[in-house]
């Protein structure tokens, strides 16, 4: 081993250990890890959110915390996209989560995503006009990532010979799923939405056809 290596093996013996190891296998059980991750952005919303003056103190309740836990079956995404969508300065929040709490997917538990299918179904049946939200949304899903000048929404707009400011109008329900970014760049936040699109079992008649 050469001098400086062995200085570097040193240096790393020496080091505190701040980290730790996660085994991401059977024995790891989420649902603590989900709670404290809820319980954090709701504080926040309270703290934060531009109608704060109307969230109660105690909101939401424990047994509602338990509702979105056994909601999240174990996924972190649902509970991500949960309070993305709650935090919408739109709406308020009180209301967005009762909505979240009123979502019953079709056949309760028969599909593995069944609770996060119904909430992308139930963000993208909330929007006015589908039709132009999906265009934009399947442009985004298979454009080459490499373009070189980056699809920026004026870009988009231009493409898909749409108005100027069409792209963020259209979009500016989806918050919780897609960001428009200062420079304008487009981005879809999860990459579960891509494989909700792809699966026609999952989005049925939101199915977005690549070929097409």
């Amino acid at each position: 081993m050469k001098p400086r290596l062995i200085t570097y093996q040193l240096l790393y013996d020496a080091t505190p250990r701040i980290t730790s190891r996660l085994a991401l296998d059977e024995s790891y059980l989420p649902d603590e890890d989900i709670e404290l991750f809820l319980t954090d952005k709701f504080h926040e919303i309270k703290s934060t959110h531009r109608l704060r003056a109307y969230i109660p103190a105690q909101w939401p309740l424990p047994d509602v915390l338990n509702q979105l836990l056994q909601k999240s079956s174990g996924q972190f995404i649902f509970a991500s996209i949960v309070t993305q969508y709650v935090s919408s300065i739109r709406h308020n929040p009180t209301d967005c989560l009762d909505i979240v709490l009123g979502i019953r997917p079709p056949q309760r538990g028969s599909l593995p995503f069944a609770e996060l299918d119904a909430l992308y179904r139930h963000i993208l049946s909330s929007v006015e006009d589908i039709e132009p939200i999906l265009e934009i949304l399947s442009f985004l899903l298979f454009v080459d990532p490499d373009y070189p000048f980056g699809w920026e929404s004026t870009n988009i707009e231009e493409f898909l010979a749409l108005q100027p400011g069409a792209v963020e109008l259209y979009l500016g329900d989806m918050s919780s799923i897609v960001s428009v970014g200062p420079n304008k760049k487009i981005n879809i936040l999860h990459a579960s939405l891509t494989d909700f699109f792809m699966d026609p079992t999952r989005s049925k008649e939101l199915w977005i056809n690549p070929p097409t």
